[in-house]
């Protein structure tokens, strides 16, 4: 016993910050919530005061913290705590667990697809990307226990009020978006620079952008700059980056077998990599939406990596123990529709390139010139088509829908677009 309780003595001595992290919850296992720490839930009228001000500075120091609390290493150690939160799967399909039941164990439920989401992949004609969402326990349980995965149950609530029951403060959901890495070699992986992808009418969406570094999948050492091959185009002297420069999962065999039945994952692997995914290839991490309930217009921060995260507006605030490959992503914040604003005078805009910068200008700008805000203060029920983004304030519904009762969604669209 005595040694037991040095050996913990020694373990909390060494790494106090880790323990503290995470917490485990009966009945969900491996599962971590964001821990102590971290400014999570921070106090509402804090936040509704740096919102009304556009502090920017301060919203961007709140985020990073919650960025550092949720990839945090979870209770094994392999995973950072929100890929041992609840996948679509869980959340919307008919038969998917209980509010009690376990949280993701295995990298199957992490990456398994919605029957909903799988039909709309196998429609889509975008170009392909593997995304998943992420729910914490709070936001799960409110979703399974007031039936919001049930398109019957939606109706209803549009005849009967305006909106969903209000999520608990605790509430997190989290978008991550995956890129196929190869177990050797070099592979493209597209980069983001404003200064580089103007806004178009069309979009931006990652084919177009005009610059890739040549990831070394196995961490090969070689020249600092080589030749690789994107989409038919040959990339000269792209700028060599290392795979540890990148938060990445190595699949194994049965998420290999149950992304396969993804449309999406299995068009980017045949795009990226020639062949279909398997066992020993890894997901890279580029991209992060991240979405907390701690205000009634959600807190929204948005991630992407880049191979140059030290400079420019989107790196400030990084806070100096934020550790690994997660100091490579850079940030964008949105606690209103409207503040800060821009140089210009005009709203806030707050967008993720992997996410956003493919959506077309319908009139009111593309995805480059979004934020998060304005676009999810419409999400409502049932879904909308053709889906915009825009920036500042806006109506739930489009004139066209008007005489369609709808109800508002809590700010998440994955409601009105997962539900069965």
């Amino acid at each position: 016993m005595i040694r037991l309780l040095v050996l913990l003595a020694l373990l909390l001595a060494q790494g106090g910050g880790r323990v503290a992290a995470h917490t485990e919850h009966p009945g969900h296992a491996g599962y971590a919530d964001i821990g102590a720490g971290f400014d999570f839930p921070a106090d509402e009228a804090a936040l509704e005061t740096i919102r009304r001000r556009g502090d920017l500075p301060a919203e961007r120091r709140h985020c990073w913290q919650v960025f550092a609390g949720m990839t945090q290493p979870g209770p094994d150690g392999r995973l950072p705590a929100f890929l041992t939160w609840y996948g679509t799967a869980q959340v919307f399909d008919r038969a998917a667990a209980s509010p009690q039941s376990a949280a993701p164990d295995d990298l199957k439920q992490i990456f398994a697809l919605s029957a909903t989401g799988a039909a709309a992949n196998r429609r889509s004609s975008a170009p392909p990307l593997i995304i998943r969402a992420h729910y914490n326990r709070d936001a799960f349980r409110h979703i399974r226990e007031n039936s919001l995965y049930r398109v019957s149950r939606l109706r209803a609530l549009a005849l009967s009020g305006p909106a969903v029951a209000d999520f608990p403060r605790s509430s997190v959901v989290v978008k991550s978006a995956w890129w196929p890495i190869p177990p050797n070699g070099v592979v493209a992986l597209p980069v983001w620079d404003p200064q580089l992808n103007p806004p178009t009418a069309n979009g931006n969406d990652y084919p177009s952008w005009a610059r890739v570094v040549a990831v070394s999948a196995g961490g090969e050492s070689g020249p600092a700059a080589v030749d690789v091959d994107f989409m038919g185009k040959t990339f000269h002297s792209a700028r060599r980056v290392d795979v540890g420069a990148l938060f990445r999962i190595v699949i194994d065999r049965g998420a290999a077998t149950r992304l396969s039945q993804d449309p999406a994952a299995k068009k980017i692997a045949m795009m990226v990599l020639g062949r279909p995914l398997q066992s020993g290839d890894s997901l890279a991490l580029v991209a992060v939406h991240v979405a907390t309930r701690e205000i009634a217009e959600w807190v929204w921060a948005t991630f992407w990596w880049h191979d140059a995260p030290t400079g420019g507006p989107f790196a400030t605030q990084r806070p100096a123990g934020l550790a690994g490959p997660w100091r490579n992503y850079l940030m964008n914040v949105s606690l209103s529709s409207e503040l800060p604003r821009e140089p210009d005078g005009t709203a806030h805009i707050a967008f993720n390139p992997w996410f956003e910068a493919r959506f077309p200008d319908r009139g009111g700008g593309g995805g480059v010139v979004s934020n998060c805000t304005s676009c999810h203060q419409r999400a409502s029920a049932p879904g909308q088509e053709p889906f915009t983004v825009t920036r500042g304030a806006a109506p739930m519904a489009t004139a066209a829908a008007v005489d369609t009762p709808r109800v508002r969604t809590s700010s998440l669209w994955s409601i009105s677009l997962e539900a069965q």
